[in-house]
């Protein structure tokens, strides 16, 4: 009996776990994706330069904010940097098809559906943007996974 509870309360610690760091990522990459999507929207071609100092910012956020280890925030500053990415590209392609057939932001949403417009987003990129965002998933990943600093307390004068 105390293995099946030992067993259970594993697999409960294990999921918290799991969904703590989901909820990170979700945490990071949500306003960061909102933050690329906006002057992107206003631009012709999606600005894929603004993902290096938001990679840079990501990963320096994840490595003083997030207690896990290096690898760890590694991946998950990589993670954090795709889902924004993913989801700033969706935004302006959603705006986009919005704009084109007159109907509004939710409606092009509901009626384009996220397989189709993650398709028609990566038809909008160019080599030079998948390369930028290669480059930007790199630094992310470097800048989280650094070893943090230690803190040195001055003695008062």
């Amino acid at each position: 009996m105390s293995r099946l509870f030992y067993g259970m309360l594993c697999c409960v610690l294990f999921a918290l776990a799991g969904g703590a760091a989901l909820s990170v990522l979700a945490m990071f990459a949500q306003p960061l994706g909102r933050l690329l999507g906006l002057p992107a929207g206003f631009a012709a071609h999606p600005l894929a330069w603004l993902v290096l100092p938001a990679g840079w910012l990501l990963g320096t956020g994840l490595r003083y904010w997030v207690q896990l280890g290096a690898v760890t925030r590694a991946a998950l500053g990589a993670a954090s940097l795709v889902i924004a990415a993913l989801y700033a590209n969706c935004l302006v392609t959603w705006g986009r098809i919005a704009s084109a057939f007159g109907i509004g932001f939710v409606q092009a949403m509901r009626d384009a559906g996220l397989a189709n417009t993650v398709g028609m987003a990566r038809l909008g990129l160019t080599a030079g943007d998948h390369l930028l965002y290669a480059l930007a998933l790199a630094l992310a990943a470097w800048a989280a996974g650094r070893a943090r600093r230690p803190v040195v307390s001055r003695p008062a004068p």
